[in-house]
């Protein structure tokens, strides 16, 4: 436990070292040094090193603790402590004790499950939506916003020049400033009081990995096609706040796409975003392209053969999301390459779950109703290049 709660002190400091420089740069309104990038990043792969050990840690304890209860050849995942069985009354009950309620509603009590539960009762939302594991998932804490530094406008390359002179003059380095405000999420649900009674302790599980999964699909949407208006900014909606029509690729015809106008997407970021980049399209603008060949009639896109990892184009992985633009038509959009880690998402801390225990009485039924905050955008326009089918 000692070293547990060690590594979760230094992994507390970096994420503070984090925060120092995103707030150093931001009071100075101003980007990265290439200096500070460097750092940015070494710390960001010490906080997930760190986060790996402790991960590994805790489940080696709890190894440990079957072993000491003889439990190591059964297959049981147990409800850890005092709060995750308050929680269970509470969903089948309405009841909490009051150390666990963030709030009191007018038709029940508000809880906070995200501590008390364990990942392998409860899917985390993470797993469930693509374009988390891609993106850059900062959470909002105490501030109610998250800003973002960016350059809104740059200037060319240094010059070449001898000892007294400057180069050429330049336009003035301007910036911007982008604010990520977790928007409000909610989904209700309604669960037999009967199931409810005889789920024998997974009455939890059931509701929260239904409300995670509703979360999930909405979040999902939003990140591909939101208008950024009360919700978050798909990379598939067209903004100066996220990614501009400057990035655009338009395509030669309206209904298909070329193998040509593939290349021009793929070449359309700097090399840099071409080494860390992915595409993202939906399975039917996919399926158009799986069997499409070069000019010397070899597959251009590659199938992995290992379960869990995507197959490539152009040696970059090519993700589908059920959420991206379907309808290969003239002036649509259809695919996005860049990278993802790029787009950030802002969720708040916490997710609260309301129980309603009188509403739906005539039909013997609880309500649910779980409420989350979270926001996105792309952060750097430049990083993306997106696909956009000709007009006619």
């Amino acid at each position: 436990m000692k070293r547990i709660q060690m590594l979760q002190e230094k992994r507390a400091g970096v994420v503070n070292d984090i925060k120092a420089l995103l707030d150093a740069a931001q009071a100075e309104n101003r980007v990265f040094t290439e200096q500070e990038n460097g750092k940015y990043d070494a710390l960001i792969t010490q906080q997930n090193e760190l986060q790996n050990q402790i991960d590994k840690e805790v489940q080696a304890l709890e190894l440990e603790r079957g072993l000491a209860d003889n439990v190591a050849d059964k297959k049981e995942v147990k409800v850890e402590n005092i709060a995750a069985t308050a929680f269970e009354n509470f969903l089948k009950t309405g009841t909490a004790q009051s150390a666990l309620t963030q709030g009191t509603g007018s038709e029940g009590g508000y809880l906070v499950p995200t501590e008390v539960l364990s990942d392998e009762l409860v899917t985390p939302i993470d797993e469930l939506s693509l374009m988390r594991q891609l993106a850059t998932v900062v959470p909002v804490k105490a501030a109610q916003s998250l800003g973002v530094v960016g350059v809104a406008g740059d200037f060319d390359d240094a010059d070449w020049t001898d000892e007294i002179n400057t180069g050429v003059s330049e336009d003035e380095l301007t910036f911007n400033k982008r604010d990520l405000t977790p928007k409000d999420l909610a989904k209700s649900v309604r669960v037999s009081r009967k199931l409810i009674r005889n789920t024998a302790g997974t009455a939890a599980t059931l509701v929260l990995n239904r409300l995670n999964a509703k979360f999930a699909a909405t979040e999902e949407k939003a990140f591909a096609v939101g208008s950024g208006v009360g919700q978050p900014l798909g990379v598939f909606v067209a903004s100066n706040d996220g990614i501009a029509t400057s990035r655009d690729v338009t395509a030669a015809g309206t209904t298909a796409i070329t193998y040509s106008d593939l290349v021009k997407l793929f070449y359309n970021v700097p090399q840099s975003v071409r080494a860390k980049g992915s595409f993202m399209m939906h399975s039917n603008v996919m399926a158009s392209i799986v069997d499409m060949k070069d000019s010397t009639g070899r597959p251009i896109f590659v199938e992995s053969v290992k379960e869990g990892v995507p197959g490539t184009l152009f040696g970059r992985p090519v993700y589908t999301n059920d959420y991206a633009p379907e309808t290969i038509a003239a002036n649509a959009y259809t695919i996005v390459f860049g990278d993802f880690s790029k787009y950030w998402v802002a969720p708040a801390e916490e997710m609260t779950v309301q129980t309603l225990l009188e509403k739906y009485a005539d039909t013997n039924q609880i309500g649910y109703i779980g409420r989350q905050e979270v926001d996105g955008a792309p952060i750097q326009s430049a990083a993306f290049s997106r696909l956009k089918m000709a007009a006619s």
